[in-house]
């Protein structure tokens, strides 16, 4: 017997909407002393875009917060995550950003690969954004996305 999904609120007749949108590619200055989201959020919005995917390769962290993948107590949901994990200072190795919209408001989905600034051992995990900041300002290549956005609903 398979176990009915346990993400909260009623299940929707259409889980995921796809929408045909146009890409262009970006080079974003995202500035330090920022929380993460909003460095992204600003960077994009600088350059006329509300949505968009970005690639981090070898970035300098003042600090990163992330949860990973864990199991859930019980029998509970089928997504769950770890304790907030936090290194300072740190350095992204790689990671997908997505910008897009939850509540209203810009929001930041990122997963990637990182380490501690003395470390050898790669981490993996899901960024929590308003709690990283990035170490210096940086350049960073992207998407601007028009027709389609991330949304949490």
């Amino acid at each position: 017997m398979i176990a009915p999904p346990c993400h909260p609120g009623p299940p929707r007749a259409l889980r995921i909407a796809s929408l045909a949108c146009r890409a262009h590619p970006l080079r974003l200055r995202l500035r330090a002393g920022l929380p993460f989201d909003r460095a992204v959020a600003e960077a994009f919005a600088e350059q006329g875009f509300e949505a968009g995917y970005l690639r981090l390769h070898d970035v300098g962290m003042a600090r990163i917060d992330y949860v990973r993948p864990a199991p859930a107590p019980g029998h509970g949901p089928v997504a769950w995550y770890s304790a907030t994990r936090r290194l300072a200072p740190a350095r992204i190795a790689e990671a997908g950003v997505h910008l897009g919209r939850r509540d209203g408001a810009p929001f930041v989905h990122g997963h990637g690969l990182w380490r501690g600034a003395d470390e050898d051992a790669v981490r993996m995990g899901h960024l929590l954004g308003p709690e990283c900041h990035l170490d210096a300002e940086i350049e960073a290549e992207g998407w601007g996305l028009r027709g389609a956005m991330f949304s949490v609903e």
